[in-house]
């Protein structure tokens, strides 16, 4: 992943090529903290704000980068370049996460974090996932199958059942500024395609329009 001020200069410089009369923005995980780094200054026309599974109160998992960071490699080799579905895009995701040095901008109280203090947008919505459930194999649950291995007492709330997607929590998922929260038992892939989900933004759209 590049610096969040590289994302959300390539978002700008898209925007001002497509020059969209009306638009709503929609962010994934990080790709919810820099939509709210280019609301600082948006271009005209931006009818609301979306955010999936995004830390916007940081994401704990980014002090265990360091402890995590050998198991990138074996969830490379166990997803297959070309795997498809939603397992393969979640292991895709979890190396890359745990690999990449600008995770470092997700620690709560970040400088990056701090520095987001964009306007409310026209209308915002949250939504956060309650099931840390990433995959199992040979009838071993991931991640929560890295409890036994970590002290009692520190295994990360992103990865207990109820309280987190597998990478970040619900409570970190909840946008300051929105005007509603929505938390659904997804984990943190899942909530890009949950058809709960779609369902109920896509009601939230037809109403920003």
């Amino acid at each position: 992943m590049a610096p969040a001020r590289v994302a959300e200069a390539e978002l700008r410089e898209l925007l001002r090529m497509a020059s969209p009369k009306r638009y709503i923005l929609v962010g994934h995980s990080r790709g919810g903290l820099i939509a709210r780094a280019y609301l600082k200054d948006p271009l005209p026309g931006c009818l609301g704000y979306i955010s999936l599974a995004t830390p916007h109160r940081g994401c704990g998992m980014a002090r265990w980068v360091e402890f995590l960071e050998p198991l990138a490699p074996l969830l490379r080799r166990l997803t297959p370049q070309k795997a498809g579905g939603r397992l393969g895009l979640a292991l895709r995701r979890a190396s890359a996460f745990l690999e990449s040095p600008a995770v470092r901008e997700l620690l709560p109280g970040s400088a990056f974090l701090r520095c987001l203090t964009e306007p409310k947008p026209p209308v915002a919505i949250s939504v956060g996932g309650t099931e840390p459930r990433l995959f199992g194999l040979l009838g071993v649950e991931f991640p929560q199958a890295l409890e036994a291995l970590l002290p009692a007492g520190a295994f990360p709330p992103e990865m207990r059942k109820g309280l987190g997607d597998g990478l970040v929590t619900a409570e970190s998922a909840v946008y300051p500024k929105a005007d509603a929260h929505l938390n659904f038992p997804v984990n943190h892939a899942e909530v890009l395609f949950d058809l709960r989900i779609r369902k109920t933004l896509m009601g939230w759209i037809e109403r920003m329009h």
